[in-house]
């Protein structure tokens, strides 16, 4: 779930904010966008959204089956974010004065270099996040698995296979291993819920009716 692990200590703690942007927020709104940038993101997120869309159609899910992925994906992303915010707040208040101490003999000029702790505990934390990862990774299996029939856990450990072998043809491994690097895989896209929102979305639209020219 690495959608937003690096956007969460910008958002958290408002680092590089333009004033605009703090202004903006401390009236509640959203930042101004124009629209060429609104076009150009959605022209991004478009050519991302398409190889995950070509994944998850391959499941051929039923709106039944959607909407409880939907509610797992938006229950594990808020508890992932949740004890990734606790996991990096943790940290930094932890290593305060070290960080204050060692920022503000930088600005007087200093030679300056972390303290061991504070340099050790930084390191660290890559490994955690791996870790927390990894667990949810575990998570989004037991959870979904659940959901789908036989011959969609199938055809998703065939597509991750495919994919697969075409960058790396001597890949293998069981019909389970390859639905859990499906999953991780699809699952850790980090416009994954707004994603599968659209699908709903569009699902509910009325079909657009063809046109049958009158007779001759």
């Amino acid at each position: 779930m690495k959608l937003s692990r690096l956007m969460i200590p910008l958002t958290l703690f408002s680092l590089s904010l333009s004033p605009s942007l703090v202004h903006a927020q401390e009236a509640g709104k959203p930042p101004p966008v124009s629209p060429s940038e609104a076009n150009m993101e959605a022209l991004y997120n478009a050519s991302t959204d398409i190889g995950r869309l070509r994944a998850l159609n391959i499941l051929k899910l039923t709106d039944a089956e959607l909407d409880k992925i939907v509610i797992v994906v938006s229950d594990s992303q808020k508890a992932y974010q949740k004890q990734y915010k606790a996991m990096l707040t943790k940290l930094l208040l932890k290593l305060e004065p070290s960080l204050k101490k060692t920022k503000k003999d930088g600005l007087a000029g200093k030679d300056i270099d972390y303290e061991e702790e504070t340099r050790k505990a930084l390191d660290d934390l890559p490994k955690r996040v791996t870790a927390l990862d990894q667990d949810y990774a575990v998570r989004y299996v037991e959870q979904l698995k659940p959901l789908l029939t036989k011959v969609q856990i199938t055809a998703a450990a065939s597509f991750a296979k495919l994919e697969r072998q075409k960058l790396n043809p001597e890949a293998k491994g069981t019909e389970d291993q390859w639905f859990n690097f499906y999953v991780n895989s699809i699952f850790s896209y980090g416009r994954l819920l707004p994603l599968l929102q659209e699908m709903q979305t569009a699902r509910k639209a009325p079909k657009e009716k063809l046109k049958v020219p009158p007779p001759p």
